[in-house]
């Protein structure tokens, strides 16, 4: 099986999966979700369009579908009640898989947990003197963006405090 990112082609697949899900949800006598195609494709086109929707496909055919958002998602800015913290997050919505007996939910699970360890922001310690190299921070008054990753730093990177390169730094644990 194979994970990408959909395109606006996919989505007479992507309709072909919605109309299962939904004939299996109104067999389990769930008839409140997805009950409106159109609402569900605006949604679908808006997340291809933000990078956000996968496919997951077989040698022959698509046989699943979800949304992965990182970080805020508008869906939630208005809830009942309050969040429990402010901590970084990832959103899954609309999944579904076209056969239930296949392993694709455990398949998307898998990768969904490894994109997500992928795209943490990390932390690295300049072993001399002990300054920290934050990616979600990243270095602005060094003119590194907040989010800039360790790895793309430019080769001449040095610690802010002892000038040392980036082989003296070492991943916080």
């Amino acid at each position: 099986m194979n994970i990408r990112l959909a395109t606006l082609s996919d989505l007479v697949d992507i309709e072909l999966i919605y109309n299962e899900a939904v004939k299996h949800m109104n067999d389990e006598g769930n008839y409140l979700q997805w009950t409106d195609f159109d609402s569900f494709k605006t949604g679908v086109i808006n997340y291809i369009e933000n990078n956000n929707f996968y496919v997951v496909s077989n040698e022959k055919e698509i046989v699943g579908m979800f949304a992965l958002i990182y970080g805020i998602d508008k869906t939630y800015n208005d809830i009942i009640g309050e969040w429990e913290n402010n901590d970084e997050y990832v959103t899954i919505h609309k999944i579904a898989v076209k056969y239930f007996k296949n392993n694709i939910a455990s398949f998307i699970f898998n990768f969904i947990e490894n994109k997500t360890e992928e795209n943490s922001m990390k932390k690295y310690v300049c072993q001399i003197c002990g300054w920290v190299y934050d990616e979600e921070v990243g270095d602005p008054g060094r003119g590194i963006a907040p989010g800039t990753k360790f790895e793309d730093l430019p080769e001449d990177f040095e610690c802010a405090i002892c000038g040392v390169g980036k082989d003296n730094f070492a991943e916080e644990e």
